[in-house]
């Protein structure tokens, strides 16, 4: 195949190169490597997870989002203050290919920058 294409992206400019990994493999590693340490701590919620406890709760909502027929390549919007749920749907997104995103405010509707 001519013009065969191995990666994604060019890479220029450093002597450090991209990871290479999704963002849910990523987590997975840290997970694996700390799973007793504190991965969200959300005081005024009163929630605690560890990197296990996060990790299970990030592949349920994943799962969850597919079973709602959510598919990779789709598109979620969130709109939330602080909180551990905001956390948990931007990993959950990412490890089932579905882009979060955050609309924009209507506070700054008609405003120019």
């Amino acid at each position: 195949m001519p013009g065969k294409v191995s990666h994604s992206y060019a890479f220029r400019g450093s002597e450090k190169h991209l990871i290479g990994k999704t963002i849910g493999d990523m987590f997975n590693e840290i997970a694996e490597t700390y799973p007793d340490n504190d991965a969200i701590v959300s005081i005024h919620q009163g929630k605690r997870y560890t990197y296990r406890e996060l990790q299970k709760e990030l592949d349920r909502v994943a799962k969850g989002f597919i079973a709602l027929g959510l598919k990779k390549g789709d598109r979620l919007a969130i709109w939330a203050t602080n909180l551990a749920e905001w956390i948990i749907t931007q990993f959950a997104t990412a490890k089932a290919g579905i882009i979060r995103f955050t609309p924009r405010s209507c506070r700054s509707c008609g405003r120019r920058s």
